[in-house]
C-alpha cells in the first residue's frame, strides 16, 4: 500500500510542533542557517526632555516583547496591517496546492539548481495560463533524495532545490515558502524558510520548538503570495515578504494539546492533529482555536474534542465565529471564496470523519454536512465539487460531491482515475496542478508486477491523460 503524508485520521501520525522563535526581518541577506528575529514594536516617539521616564519604560517594554516569542506569555494587542502604497514585489499568480505539492507560476533560474535527469512526473503537454512549474516533495513522487523538486512543465526538465523540507508554497513570483524540521532534543525546531528561485539564497522566517508550536504551523501563504500566517498561543502572527516583518494579532487559540510531551524516548513527537490556517481572502483567515484531538489524560490514547472554527479580519484584528457542529476539526480547506473542513464528530475515534461546507454570503446558519472522508480529498479549483478518494480500490472508490446541486438528496458521482491496463490497489490524490487536472499518485498491477505510477487525470474529459511508473 502507498504510504501517504497527508491526512488520514485512522492511523496515528506524528507530531510536530515548531516554537516560534523568530521574527521579520528587515532585509533578505542572511547567511543560510540564520534564524532572523523579529524586531520588537518600536516605541511611541515622546519629547525626551519632559518624558525621559517615559522612553525609558517604553524601551523596557519593547525588550520584554522580545522575549514574549520565546514564551508562553500572552502577546500584545493586535496592530492592523501596514497599508503599502507600492509594494516591492509583484503578486502571486493563482497557485494550486495540496500538504507537499503546489503548482503555479515562476521565474526561476534553472542554473542556480541542479537538474535531475530522470524524471518522476509525466510530461505535460500543456497547462493553464499561469502555470509553469510543479514543486513537489520527493517522497511523494518517489524520489530517493529528499527535498523539494521542481517540474518545468514547458521545458520538461526537473530541478532539485532543496536538499530537505515540504509543504512548499509560492510567495510572490520568485520565492517559494518550505517547511523545516531540524535537530533534536532542546535545539529541536519546526518552522519556515523562504528560498529565492533567483539566487538558490535562503531565509529561515521563523522557529520554534515542538512543545509550542504544531507540525502544521507552516506554511499558509494568501492568494496573493505576499503574507504568511503561523499560530503560536494566544496570537497569529502574519509576515509581510515586502516589510521582511510580521504583525501579531491576539486570538483565543493554542495549536498545543495541554498534554503533549516530548522525551528522549520520543523526540520525534509533534502536534499532529491541529489543522493548519488557510486564507478565505488577502486578509481574512480561518483557523480553529485549538487541535482536534487530545490525550485528555496523560499516557491514554487520544479523543477527538471540540474546537470551534472562526476567522479573523487583519484590518481590523477582529475574530468572528464560523457556526459548526460539536466535534474535532482536522483540515480546512478553501478555494474561490468557499471554505470546507473535515470533521470528526465528538466522541467517536472510529478515524471516518464528515466534509462540511460554510456557505459564504448566506444567512449565517451552520456549516451543512456534505458526506463520509474515509480517505482522502481534493476540492476543485473554483470550490464546486469535492473529490474524495478512498483507502483501497474499489466499487465507489471514488466520488464526487457536488455541494450545489438542485437536488439536496443528490447521490454522490463517481469519477474514473484508473491507468488503462492497470489493475489499481490504491489511487492517493496530491493536489490539482490547474483548474482542471490532477496529480495522483497509484500502485497497481501491469501483469505479475506491481509498480507506483504518477497520474494526470483530467475532470473535463474525465481520463487519464498521461502517466509515468516512477517504481
Amino acid at each position: 500500500m502507498l504510504m501517504n503524508d497527508d491526512q488520514i485520521h485512522n492511523a496515528p501520525q506524528p507530531p510536530t510542533e515548531p516554537d516560534l522563535t523568530t521574527n521579520p526581518q528587515t532585509a533578505n541577506d542572511l547567511p543560510a542557517g540564520v534564524m532572523p528575529v523579529l524586531p520588537p514594536h518600536p516605541p511611541h516617539r515622546r519629547n525626551v526632555l519632559t518624558y525621559v521616564l517615559a522612553f525609558v519604560l517604553a524601551a523596557a517594554a519593547a525588550g520584554g516583547s522580545y522575549l514574549l516569542l520565546t514564551s508562553s506569555t500572552k502577546t500584545a494587542s493586535p496592530q492592523p496591517a501596514a497599508k503599502q502604497s507600492s509594494p516591492v514585489l509583484a503578486s502571486a499568480k493563482k497557485q494550486y496546492y495540496l500538504n507537499d505539492a503546489v503548482a503555479g507560476f515562476i521565474n526561476y533560474k534553472p542554473e542556480v539548481f541542479k537538474e535531475v535527469t530522470v524524471s518522476k512526473i509525466p510530461e505535460i503537454p500543456s497547462a493553464d495560463t499561469g502555470v509553469n512549474a510543479v514543486i513537489v516533495q520527493a517522497n511523494i513522487v518517489g524520489f530517493s533524495d529528499s527535498g523539494l523538486y521542481l517540474y518545468d512543465i514547458s521545458a520538461n526538465k526537473t530541478y532539485r532545490l532543496t536538499d530537505g523540507g515540504g509543504s512548499p508554497r509560492i510567495m510572490s513570483d520568485h520565492y517559494l515558502l518550505y517547511a523545516f524540521d531540524t535537530g533534536s532534543g532542546a535545539d529541536k525546531r519546526l518552522g519556515g524558510k523562504l528560498l529565492d528561485l533567483q539566487t538558490g539564497q535562503t531565509q529561515t522566517v521563523f522557529s520554534g520548538a515542538p512543545e509550542n508550536v504544531p507540525n502544521t504551523v507552516c506554511c499558509s501563504v494568501s492568494p496573493d503570495g505576499l503574507k504568511a500566517a503561523f499560530v503560536q498561543k494566544n496570537k497569529i502572527s502574519v509576515w509581510d515578504i515586502n516589510t521582511r516583518k510580521s504583525t501579531d494579532y491576539t486570538a483565543t487559540v493554542d495549536p498545543i494539546d495541554p498534554y503533549f510531551s516530548r522525551t528522549s524516548a520520543n523526540d520525534y513527537n509533534t502536534e499532529d492533529s491541529y489543522a493548519a490556517p488557510q486564507w478565505l481572502d488577502n486578509t481574512t483567515l480561518v483557523y480553529t482555536n485549538k487541535p482536534a484531538a487530545s490525550l485528555v489524560e496523560a499516557n491514554k490514547p487520544k479523543q477527538i474534542v471540540d474546537n470551534t472554527l472562526s476567522q479573523l479580519d487583519i484590518s481590523t484584528g477582529k475574530s468572528t465565529s464560523i457556526k459548526t457542529d460539536k466535534g474535532g476539526i482536522y483540515d480546512i480547506y478553501i478555494a474561490s471564496g468557499t471554505i470546507y473542513f473535515d470533521q470528526a464528530p465528538l466522541n467517536d475515534n472510529t478515524g471516518v470523519t464528515q466534509i462540511y461546507v460554510v456557505d459564504q454570503g448566506g444567512d449565517g446558519s451552520a456549516a451543512r454536512p456534505l458526506g463520509y472522508n474515509t480517505g482522502f480529498l481534493l476540492v476543485s479549483p473554483d470550490g464546486k465539487k469535492v473529490y474524495t478518494f478512498d483507502t483501497m480500490d474499489g466499487p465507489n472508490a471514488y466520488t464526487e460531491l457536488d455541494p450545489y446541486a438542485n437536488d439536496p438528496n443528490k447521490a454522490p458521482g463517481s469519477f474514473d482515475p484508473h491507468i488503462p491496463g492497470v489493475s489499481v490497489t490504491q489511487i492517493l490524490p496530491r493536489g490539482f496542478i490547474d483548474n482542471d487536472r490532477m496529480l495522483l499518485a497509484e500502485l497497481g498491477t501491469a501483469g505479475t508486477q506491481s509498480h507506483e505510477y504518477i497520474a494526470i487525470y483530467n475532470t473535463k474529459t474525465a481520463k487519464v491523460e498521461q502517466y509515468l511508473k516512477i517504481n
